[in-house]
């Protein structure tokens, strides 16, 4: 099976976002050898469209994400073609846990941070300097 997302994040606050999408998948099935002829046979090739949702909850290390996918088949060939239609729902719950970014006062300090912009170029025009 293929699948081709695309996915779009807003990220509503520093520890919350939504994220919704489209997709298409592709998918070929074949009934495996040591079945026999008494197994349903639903080989062919089959296109699914769908779009699904979801939710990213998140603090300095774990990362939670419910989602709920809906793909419906619109194209099929082969024996699935004659099949009714198939509809997929999808429920998901995805963990992670990442590194810990740290505060701004462990950050380590940068030239640009000490002085700010506008100070060095107002030093540099006293100066002479272009």
């Amino acid at each position: 099976m293929s699948t081709l997302p695309a996915l779009f994040t807003y990220d509503v606050s520093p520890s919350w976002a939504v994220s919704v999408g489209a997709l298409a998948s592709y998918a070929v099935y074949r009934v495996a050898t040591g079945l026999g002829h008494d197994e349903a046979d639903l080989s062919g090739n089959t296109l699914y469209v769908g779009g699904g949702v979801g939710v990213e909850l998140h603090s300095d290390r774990l990362h939670v994400m419910p989602a709920l996918e809906l793909q419906r088949s619109v194209s099929r060939a082969g024996v699935a073609a004659r099949a009714p239609d198939i509809g997929l729902l999808f429920l998901s719950l995805t963990f992670g846990i990442g590194p810990r970014d740290p505060p701004v006062s462990e950050r380590p300090m940068q030239p640009e941070d000490a002085v700010p912009r506008e100070s060095l170029t107002l030093r540099r025009h006293a100066e002479g300097s272009p």
